[in-house]
């Protein structure tokens, strides 16, 4: 599958607005994503594996961008709103520590710390810039950017110089706050800015460029500021510089690209690219930790954090590729074509699963249908048995398509038999495969979820006996936490229609009902005339039985 489109079909189930990055010491990794009218903050340690915050922001707000500092042992993660508050998260303790209250005359666009984690910079769409004593929340100076379309801030490792970008980059001396100089830039919005102690690098919107600027470069050191340029074949979405001076670029297309930007074999085009082969992950996010890369991919709703090895004899490796199942499997390693590193591939190659190679092929449930119909106990039994060693085939090798057909069963008494027939430590694998499924195509939970309930239930004992439970069951609670947390409001919704409605068809109604005039005159004389009929009526039945009594006398 093209990298373009197998992005594209990830992004479709991708909530907008998701902002992810890795701690100073590349420590935890964190990903903020939309909560209704709130937003939501998922901290998972890169060492286990373990989440160790998952924070709902209790008030309305919307994340806008979110910056990562440290002090001591100590890391932070602040988040900016479009409010103007800047939240300042803890996640050593998993609390939040601080709130910045920005007196911003426009919308809060960035935010950024210096390297002791004891300050830091916000900037407003007008350019304002405000300095903050983090630890005790308040201003200490302001200052107005002399560039327009101001996103961007960041500081130097050295804390002497602000790095303000919007096209073009402006560099300030902190300590005076005065302009020193302004750098060209590039032709659209730059959306992310790494400064070291000499260099600038900056990545823009649409721009299939890297710029290196040295902006320590005077003419008194004889060196140029005029930018290098490292190129690309896809938008770079962000940047990272290793201890060594390496570069490497996560990309629109999802693949990372790497360069040895030394001087002796500094060049424009890429050493290297890090590929991922999965048809439902992508990398979110992608830095240098020592001698590897760090790489965050999956989804929003389940994601993984792992290192690689990118260099081979002290040179960086031209191709990795990374393949992953959603299904879980322990990875391999093999060697693809032309001496291409591939890390997890597979053995044998396997048909791409799709909807239009099942249309005409009967599906396992229209088989177990058509096996039960008028047949006897022994058959239903081979039958239910077909359907259990297809699911724990295909749940051991991590075949997709099998498992596609095995999960199109629908019956409830096929589904328990199957799962109850299944070893228990698959159950897991199961859970997790039915959980990306509903991800994927939240129609098709109405027939999944009795996969769910069957395998939480026949095999609870098994479940509760698994180490470490919580984490391996992470993607199925957030699935769940996510959809419940809309419900309530759903349910008042669909109760302020349903009244709305009846409302309406009242009004209906009466527009369309008889009307009936009441006339006291008509109603008197008829009553009148009632009372009168009644009263001949007594007079007659009195007159025949004075008569009978004569008679009998």
């Amino acid at each position: 599958m093209p990298a373009n489109s197998k992005r594209a079909k990830v992004q479709q189930h991708l909530p907008t607005k998701v902002l992810n990055g890795f701690t100073v010491n590349k420590s935890h990794f964190a990903l903020v994503t939309p909560s209704m009218d709130s937003f939501r903050i998922i901290v998972k340690n890169t060492s286990n594996q373990t989440i160790t915050c998952d924070y709902t922001h209790p008030t309305p707000a919307v994340a806008t961008s979110i910056a990562f500092g440290s002090h001591k042992n100590e890391h932070f993660l602040a988040v900016c709103t479009e409010a103007g508050s800047i939240l300042i998260y803890s996640i050593s303790e998993a609390i939040l520590k601080y709130t910045l209250e920005a007196k911003h005359s426009s919308k809060l666009v960035d935010f950024c710390f210096s390297s002791d984690g004891k300050r830091g910079w916000s900037l407003d769409e007008d350019g304002a810039v405000f300095g903050w004593n983090i630890k005790k929340q308040i201003t200490k100076t302001t200052y107005k950017s002399k560039i327009n379309g101001a996103r961007k801030v960041a500081v130097s490792a050295s804390g002497d110089k602000l790095v303000i970008a919007g096209n073009q980059i402006e560099i300030v001396k902190l300590g005076e706050f005065t302009h020193e100089k302004t750098l060209s830039g590039h032709a659209t919005q730059i959306s992310q800015l790494l400064v070291t102690e000499k260099y600038i690098y900056s990545i823009a919107e649409d721009d299939r460029f890297i710029s290196r600027w040295n902006y320590r470069a005077t003419e008194e050191n004889h060196e140029k500021n005029d930018p290098k340029l490292y190129v690309v074949d896809s938008t770079p979405k962000s940047i990272s510089v290793g201890d060594d001076g390496a570069l490497l670029s996560l990309l629109e297309n999802g693949a990372v690209a790497l360069w040895d930007v030394t001087p002796a074999s500094a060049k424009g085009k890429p050493d290297g690219m890090i590929e991922l082969n999965s048809e439902n992950q992508e990398i979110m996010n992608a830095v240098f930790n020592g001698a590897r890369v760090l790489l965050a991919y999956g989804s929003v709703f389940e994601f993984v954090l792992e290192r690689v090895a990118y260099l081979k004899d002290k040179a960086i490796q031209k191709q990795i590729v990374l393949t992953r199942s959603s299904v879980g499997g322990t990875p391999k390693k093999s060697v693809g074509q032309n001496g291409i590193q591939v890390i997890g591939g597979n053995e044998t190659a396997r048909k791409t699963h799709t909807m239009e190679n099942l249309v005409d092929e009967p599906t396992i449930e229209d088989q177990v249908k058509a096996l039960i119909v008028d047949e006897p106990t022994e058959t239903k039994q081979s039958s239910q048995l077909t359907v259990t060693q297809l699911l724990s085939q295909a749940l051991h090798s991590g075949d997709v398509d099998m498992l596609e057909k095995a999960l199109s069963v629908s019956n409830r008494k096929t589904i328990y038999g199957t799962v109850r027939g299944i070893h228990a430590t698959q159950v897991i694998r199961l859970i997790d495969a039915v959980v990306v499924r509903i991800q994927k195509q939240p129609n098709r939970a109405i027939h999944l979820i009795e996969w769910l309930r069957a395998a939480l239930t026949i095999h609870s004992s098994y479940l509760l006996s698994v180490p470490k439970l919580t984490r391996q069951l992470g993607s199925l609670h957030r699935m769940l936490e996510a959809r419940q947390s809309v419900t309530s409001k759903l349910v008042k919704l669909s109760g302020r229609i349903d009244m709305v409605l009846s409302q309406m068809d009242v009004n209906v109604a009466l527009e369309d009902e008889d009307v009936v005039v009441f006339d006291a005159e008509t109603e008197m004389e008829q009553t009148e005339l009632d009372d009168s009929e009644e009263s001949q009526i007594e007079s007659e039945e009195e007159y025949f039985e004075d008569e009978d009594e004569d008679m009998e006398e």
